[in-house]
């Protein structure tokens, strides 16, 4: 019981000292400016990137339409998640431009709340990021996600009451199975 008690203590300990570790990337447009080709009625391009997947951005026709995010600076982007609005559902083309340059392309089959996810194979640098649509319904989506790298972990050393912690639970692993034995 005691030796379960202890297994469990020292998972614990492993599993805070490496969380802080693990990491994902990081979104980098919520609440940044959004223009885009035309809009329909209260359905604002701003509404892309309010961080609600209950608002969204219409243009108001089923011709070729764009929405751009203003990153306000320079960034490095590692992925693009547009969530599809469309009425009817079908095939839609999006194509990701960063900076004016396409970067990559996607047409898929799309419904309400669809996410269109570009990973890209190579972090890219860059401030304004566009999302083109083109097919038969009208253009509008929920939300546009940009994301830039995770960030580089600190290195840092263990901290001197964890380190003791850490030598007290072997110690404490080590008496125990001496006394589980004996």
């Amino acid at each position: 019981m005691m030796k379960k008690a202890v297994i469990l203590i020292s998972t614990v300990v492993i599993i805070m000292i490496t969380l802080p570790v693990l990491s994902a990337p990081i979104l980098i447009s919520q609440y940044k400016p959004v223009t885009a080709s035309s809009t329909y009625s209260t359905s604002y391009p701003s509404n892309l990137t309010n961080g609600s997947y209950s608002t969204g951005w219409n243009s108001g026709t089923s011709s070729v339409s764009w929405a751009q995010i203003d990153l306000q600076e320079e960034l490095t982007i590692v992925k693009a998640i547009w969530y599809a609005n469309v009425l009817p559902n079908g095939n839609q083309t999006f194509n990701l431009y960063i900076d004016s340059i396409l970067v990559d392309s996607i047409t898929q089959y799309v419904e309400f709340m669809t996410p269109v996810t570009f990973e890209l194979a190579t972090p890219i640098e860059g401030r304004y990021v566009k999302m083109e649509l083109s097919g038969v319904s009208w253009k509008s989506g929920m939300e546009f996600e940009i994301y830039g790298p995770e960030p580089e972990p600190d290195p840092q050393p263990i901290p001197e009451p964890l380190s003791i912690i850490l030598l007290l639970i072997s110690a404490s692993a080590s008496f125990l199975k001496k006394q589980f034995r004996g």
